[in-house]
């Protein structure tokens, strides 16, 4: 949020009503405000203290249980990005992330079994 000017290589400027909305919400609602879920417990552990990740998709957490997909699943033109929850998680818009509730297209259902 400190840098929009420059965002992967895009300007993503926001108004400063904007940007501190954003970031409100963002802080609000870190892995660190939510301990009592296991999952967010389980993501701000995998963190080093002198690291900040630029994403979820680069902590260790995630990087460790999205491991075992095969890249051709994630480059699909459904999902087409490892950050397109929605595209596989079909209760993500709930902030469920089940494994019993993985849908990968072109796939089926996830089985890590």
């Amino acid at each position: 949020m400190g840098d929009l000017q420059n965002h992967f290589g895009t300007d993503a400027s926001l108004t400063p009503e904007d940007n501190q909305r954003i970031l409100k919400y963002l802080v609000d609602n870190s892995a660190e405000k939510f301990r009592n879920y296991k999952r967010s417990q389980r993501i701000n552990d995998s963190i080093a203290k002198n690291k900040t990740p630029i994403a979820i998709t680069k902590t260790p957490y995630f990087v460790k249980k999205h491991r075992d997909i095969a890249k051709k699943l994630i480059t699909q033109k459904e999902v087409s990005s490892i950050s397109n929850c929605m595209a596989c998680h079909t209760t993500a818009d709930k902030g469920l992330y089940s494994e019993r509730d993985i849908n990968i297209p072109n796939y089926g259902k996830w089985d890590d079994d």
